[in-house]
């Protein structure tokens, strides 16, 4: 009797003492610690990698369609200004005009200053809510199409706002249909859209900075839009950290405007 608890109080039947389990459940508890410590590491470095990769393809494609803008700004148009930029403390706003269809049309009768109407011979494309451009080589300015009646016998007579600045003799200006693209940085959504005419775009979500600068042919500031020969941007933006504040990341890009003459 006496040996037989003797040989029970013992391990040698295979069996595991209590401090024996509790070892193995810490040493345990610490291998799986380890392992989802690293598999975290891992998961938070691809959605990092992940994030970057979608935030630099967003702001790509956003460059890519402001070089071409840009490229094309003041297509199908003569005479007339076709870069605006609002400068703001610490986003710009880029205004971009062409004439993709290559249209024109000019006066078939006086046009005073103050006038909310005007008589051109032909419909060129003109749509209601759109705008058009009118120049004299010397004179100019961007007005809206309220309304449009007559045909072409008689001429279209155009409701136009605001009323005109200037005024401009039959058959001397030119009269453009005009798109209007707006770039700028919508600080609610922390976002780069494009307008076009009144179409809003978003082309990259995450930008916080849009800045512009217009540049002459000798590299100094361009004063006078016609004298404009280079144009600078950059684009600043921020893409999700796993952890911690958001990565910072900036793009910018040097276009020539090629109808700007």
């Amino acid at each position: 009797m006496r040996a037989a608890l003797q040989n029970g109080s013992k391990s040698g039947n295979g069996g595991f003492t209590l401090v024996e389990t509790m070892v193995s459940l810490v040493i345990g508890s610490l291998l799986i610690t380890a392992l989802f410590q690293v598999w975290n590491n891992n998961r938070q470095q691809t959605d990092r990698i992940q994030n970057k990769s979608d935030f630099r393809d967003r702001a790509t494609l956003a460059t890519t369609a402001l070089n071409r803008s840009i490229t094309m700004a003041g297509f199908g148009l003569t005479k007339i200004d076709v870069l605006a930029r609002g400068a703001g403390s610490l986003n710009d706003t880029l205004k971009i005009f062409s004439n993709p269809d290559e249209l024109r049309t000019t006066l078939r009768d006086t046009a005073r200053v103050g006038a909310h109407q005007i008589l051109v011979f032909k419909d060129t494309g003109l749509v209601i809510g759109n705008l058009i451009g009118i120049t004299d080589s010397i004179r100019q300015e961007y007005v809206r199409i309220d309304g449009i009646t007559g045909d072409t016998a008689s001429g279209f007579l155009l409701t136009i706002s605001p009323a005109l600045s200037n005024g401009y003799l039959p058959g001397v200006p030119d009269i453009f249909p005009v798109q209007k693209e707006t770039y700028f940085i919508d600080n609610e959504a922390h976002a780069l859209v494009r307008l076009v005419d009144d179409r809003r775009i978003v082309l990259a979500s995450g930008m916080t900075e849009f800045k512009i600068d217009l540049r002459d042919g000798a590299g100094n500031p361009a004063t006078i839009n016609r004298k404009i020969r280079v144009v600078t941007f950059s684009l600043t933006g921020a893409y999700k950290a796993p952890t911690g504040v958001p990565n910072q990341m900036r793009f910018s890009s040097t276009v020539i405007p090629r109808n700007i003459l």
